[in-house]
């Protein structure tokens, strides 16, 4: 593992028993974000390979730009 991830463990698992959070509670957090994380591979299979560049706007990412950042956010 790396250290980053060492760290956020830690101060998750620090968070979490500090405020005396339930089993129920963490457990309702870790199926949300399976479901958010199936619901976007579901998405990221149904756009066309040749779409993934697709910019709505300009100066915004496009759609593989902003699968790339989400990626990231959640490391």
């Amino acid at each position: 593992m790396t250290y980053k991830r060492i760290l956020v463990i830690l101060f998750l698992s620090q968070f979490f028993t500090a405020f005396g959070q339930s089993e129920k509670l963490i457990q309702s957090h870790l199926q949300k974000m399976k479901n958010a994380k199936d619901y976007t591979l579901a998405i990221a299979k149904l756009m066309p390979d040749t779409l993934y560049s697709f910019k709505p706007v300009a100066d915004e990412m496009s759609f593989g730009e902003q699968l790339i950042h989400i990626t990231h956010n959640l490391y």
